[in-house]
């Protein structure tokens, strides 16, 4: 006959139950005291960023900044900072035009995101516009004496810049910039376009179809030219009963 097994009581469990109910209590008391859970808004903002946007659109503007408020121990709050939060819209399905989209927040820290201003955004969408422009060399700083600037190219000699339509049509040229200061030779690099309006103010926020134009200088030395007078010297005597009147040299 198997040996008969006690099972404990109910009175046994519910006390064990009680007192590990009651030591999680106690350990979660001495922990908040040792790091209280704070609750608050974060000093800075967090800058809303578009994802996921379709090709062949633009966004137009700036989405705006978010505040954000956590709930985190405070050892958390000693260490939180505004680049551990990610705040962004999803522009996966939309088109084209005017759209008011849930702003998504993410943080790699360890914190509970409570609440964030503004829940929604709005957003701008247009086609992309394009336009080829031509590139314009812009020399800078003087040759050492004795050497001359003979030649000069640039490679491709027109770039297609494109993005947002008002920003595209400002533009007239793409300059790239060399400084010939204390240049004795040759020269030939790659430099990145700098997108200008007729007023010769940079357009900024553009897609350049190149990211850098090759540069080729050809710099010579100067062969020096002076003139100078011929002088003849003479020597010996004129045959006796004649003497020089003159001389006359050509050149």
């Amino acid at each position: 006959m198997a040996p008969f097994l006690a099972l404990p009581s109910i009175a046994t469990l519910l006390r064990a139950g009680v007192a590990v109910v009651l030591g999680a209590i106690t350990w979660m008391l001495v922990t908040w005291a040792q790091n209280p859970f704070r609750e608050d808004w974060l000093a800075g903002t967090v800058t809303v960023e578009a994802s996921h946007l379709q090709p062949g659109l633009v966004e137009v503007g700036s989405l705006g900044d978010e505040r954000i408020r956590i709930r985190a121990g405070q050892d958390a709050w000693n260490h939180v900072q505004t680049s551990d939060f990610k705040a962004s819209v999803d522009l996966s399905k939309q088109s084209a035009g005017i759209h008011s989209l849930d702003v998504k927040i993410e943080t790699s820290g360890d914190y509970q995101v409570v609440d964030w201003q503004p829940r929604r955004v709005s957003v701008r969408l247009e086609p992309v516009q394009q336009l080829d422009v031509p590139v314009q060399l812009q020399v800078t700083g003087q040759l050492p004496e004795g050497y001359v600037l003979s030649g000069q190219s640039v490679t491709p000699d027109h770039v297609t810049v494109s993005g947002q339509q008002d920003l595209v049509q400002s533009v007239t040229r793409a300059v790239v910039a060399v400084d010939l200061g204390g240049v004795r030779g040759d020269v030939t690099e790659s430099v990145p376009p700098q997108i200008e309006d007729d007023r010769g103010s940079v357009v900024p926020n553009l897609q350049v179809s190149v990211p850098a134009v090759r540069v080729a200088l050809q710099v010579d030395r100067q062969v020096s030219v002076k003139t100078v007078p011929v002088r003849v010297t003479t020597t010996g005597q004129v045959t006796a009963g004649y003497w020089l009147s003159g001389l006359t040299v050509t050149p």
